[in-house]
């Protein structure tokens, strides 16, 4: 259903989510990267721009991208609208959006509602037990953010 709204948000990968993460600092990416695996997930690819996140989208379909709020390397957009543009094209794809503070973000805007979408600190990945859990709960389809 490409081009429009879903919810339908599955876990394609059993038991084991394919993870896309977004992000221009590389460090960050590595640690992500290791940190998810040794969770026992599959990091498909990762990725520091807009071009790089939509094309490894379309060619490795992750069950979740995670994206950086703010990605400098990106010039007509941010992690959030890269998250909406994922959510739109690839209605199957869950998103987690890392924001660099603790401050609340509405759920909504990525979607017609909250289902497989995620917005989290940065400093929540540093609670690792935590954080894979929000990834989990998100690429199941539910939602997870600083209230959550």
């Amino acid at each position: 259903m490409a081009g429009g709204w879903s919810t339908a948000v599955t876990c394609r990968s059993e038991g084991h989510p394919r993870v896309l993460i977004a992000d221009d600092e590389v460090l960050l990416r590595a640690g992500l990267a290791r940190l998810l695996e040794r969770a026992g997930m599959e990091v498909v690819a990762e990725a520091g721009d807009a071009d790089e996140v939509l094309q490894a989208v379309v060619e490795q379909r992750p069950d979740v991208a995670i994206c950086d709020l703010r990605i400098r390397r990106m010039a007509h957009a941010d992690g959030l609208r890269l998250a909406i543009a994922i959510r739109y094209e690839h209605p199957d794809t869950a998103v987690t959006v890392l924001t660099p503070s603790w401050r609340s973000y509405p759920l909504e805007p990525i979607g017609d509602d909250a289902e497989g979408v995620g917005y989290l600190p940065k400093q929540r990945v540093a609670d690792a037990a935590s954080f894979v859990e929000s990834v989990r709960r998100v690429v199941a389809g539910g939602s997870a953010s600083v209230a959550a």
